[in-house]
């Protein structure tokens, strides 16, 4: 959780809040400063801190957004979570354009990289996502994060072998959640397609 410093009144009481995970006592002291116009870029930023950390990833997106606009230092963190809300939201146009803002910042982040990865993954635009999660991988050969996108890179592609080469890399919780996915009932359905196609029934 990102803490808020330097702030007074409202601000800082929510802060105390947000670190003690309070986040029905923090929303109402950030909400206060929001409408006393106080510390309004601190202010929104830990109003949506407290929304992210209860998923309410709408909401967290929007005050996140105006905590920006009012002045709020702008950290690769910030848009990270910006990201994965678009994400969550299923905006990968949108999360892309934030985690290229992250990576800005600190551009060798292998985990931003995997993210961008997985914005291009949501696209379909299939060769993009694997030149992301390749660079992820060359930052960090254990960013499971990229190792699965490439796992689901190649599936996608028909490329079983390429997958499996990269399953040991993944975590196996990710993995068992994907292959329950309808996007693998999918992947799986067209293979036995491809795999019958033009050949003599025995």
């Amino acid at each position: 959780c990102m803490t808020v410093t330097g702030c007074a009144g409202s601000v800082k009481k929510g802060t105390k809040y947000l670190e003690e995970k309070d986040y029905k006592n923090a929303e109402v002291e950030f909400q206060d400063a929001v409408d006393k116009k106080k510390n309004l870029g601190e202010a929104y930023r830990g109003l949506g801190l407290c929304y992210w950390e209860q998923k309410k990833y709408e909401k967290a997106e929007k005050a996140l957004e105006k905590a920006l606009k009012n002045g709020t230092e702008e950290t690769a963190t910030l848009y990270n979570i910006l990201g994965i809300c678009d994400l969550e939201l299923d905006k990968p146009e949108k999360a892309v354009y934030y985690y290229y803002r992250s990576l800005s910042l600190e551009p060798y982040n292998p985990w931003t990289m995997a993210e961008i990865g997985m914005c291009y993954y949501d696209l379909r635009m299939y060769d993009e996502a694997v030149v992301w999660f390749n660079r992820a991988l060359c930052h960090d050969k254990n960013c499971t994060a990229a190792a699965m996108g490439e796992f689901m890179c190649c599936l996608q592609s028909g490329n079983v072998a390429g997958a499996q080469r990269f399953l040991p890399l993944c975590e196996p919780e990710e993995v068992n959640a994907y292959v329950e996915s309808e996007e693998f009932e999918d992947i799986s359905a067209a293979m036995k397609t491809d795999d019958g196609a033009g050949k003599p029934k025995s």
